[in-house]
């Protein structure tokens, strides 16, 4: 008989219970047996949702973890507190919010994983983007279309077989200063590798750009699964569309401050590239580590600029410190 390996999938919730309901539907359509599934309302100010979702644990007798926040703590929070509720056997975990998978999902994404390396993080895939109202498919991610002009794209999308492409993370890193290729959407992750490396993200309201960024520096590959295999749902109440509202207001000199860091660092690499990719183990260590040390100190903008604009010397002794 076929084991299947546990997958945990979280279910997000934001003022979506409505909409959340509808993609949970699409959970038992897997017909993948082995599962757990843990809920979050954040909190939810629409005095619905949380209900919504309660009615419908109650009338499937879905066996699930549902928790309710009595404070916002926002997505990645949210996103880290399911990694850690996660059981210990979970092999795999996906992330649920409004969005409509196919049935196929679970089943492809979980034996491409199977036959991944030990390094490689994740697995996404294409995603179609489907009005909620007339339920017409307006465009389908493709994130080999992306800047496909430029050497980054071209050298990053060049690792596949057939439909599968391995992402290395160096090159990985290089497009990530062009762009972000990657839908948030669609996802399967090794879970005790997101547990291990402190999941994602937490200090800026779009978890996505920061946390690849993350990932790749610590050495992880990505793949990407070159067919759609669910639906993104767009509505007036997509958790993404109200922490746009949210980012625009709160974090935007937060996220100038962090690409401003990564064009200034995609420069070095440029002017020293032996210091990089050549140096050796320790010297990719230590931009690693510089990389983060910048993060965490971001809210000291005299430091940011003094390490940024320091000469390589300086970068070597900042290692030294941290």
């Amino acid at each position: 008989m076929k084991a299947y390996p546990l997958v945990t999938i979280g279910v997000l919730c934001y003022n979506t219970g409505k909409f959340v309901v509808e993609s949970m539907e699409c959970i038992p359509k897997q017909h993948y047996p082995n599962i757990e599934i843990i809920i979050v309302d954040d909190c939810s100010t629409d005095g619905v949702s949380a209900d919504l979702i309660q009615k419908y644990i109650d009338t499937h007798q879905l066996d699930c973890v549902f928790i309710r926040n009595t404070e916002n703590k926002g997505i990645s929070r949210n996103m880290n507190y399911i990694i850690g509720k996660a059981n210990t056997e979970s092999k795999y975990l996906t992330f649920l919010c409004d969005d409509l998978w196919d049935d196929k999902f679970l089943h492809t994404l979980v034996e491409i994983l199977e036959q991944s390396k030990e390094n490689e993080l994740f697995v996404y895939s294409d995603v179609r983007i489907m009005d909620y109202n007339t339920k017409e498919i307006t465009g389908i991610t493709d994130s080999t279309a992306i800047h496909s002009n430029s050497e980054n794209s071209q050298r990053l999308f060049s690792h596949n077989k057939g439909s599968l492409f391995t992402l290395p993370n160096k090159e990985f890193i290089e497009f990530l200063f062009e762009t972000n290729p990657i839908y948030p959407i669609g996802m399967l992750y090794k879970t005790p590798l997101l547990k291990n490396e402190g999941g994602f993200c937490s200090n800026y309201f779009f978890e996505d750009y920061p946390t690849w960024f993350k990932f790749a520096s610590l050495g992880y590959d990505f793949l990407y699964y070159h067919e759609a295999l669910s639906n993104y749902v767009r509505h007036g109440n997509n958790m993404s569309i109200q922490r746009n509202k949210e980012i625009k207001e709160v974090n935007r000199q937060l996220t100038i401050e962090f690409i401003s860091y990564c064009n200034r660092i995609y420069t070095l690499k440029k002017i020293v590239p032996q210091l990089i990719y050549n140096y050796g183990e320790e010297g990719w260590i230590s931009l690693k580590k510089l990389r983060f040390t910048i993060q965490l100190i971001s809210k000291n903008k005299k430091i940011i600029f003094a390490i940024i604009s320091n000469s390589i010397d300086k970068i070597f002794k900042i290692k030294r410190v941290y």
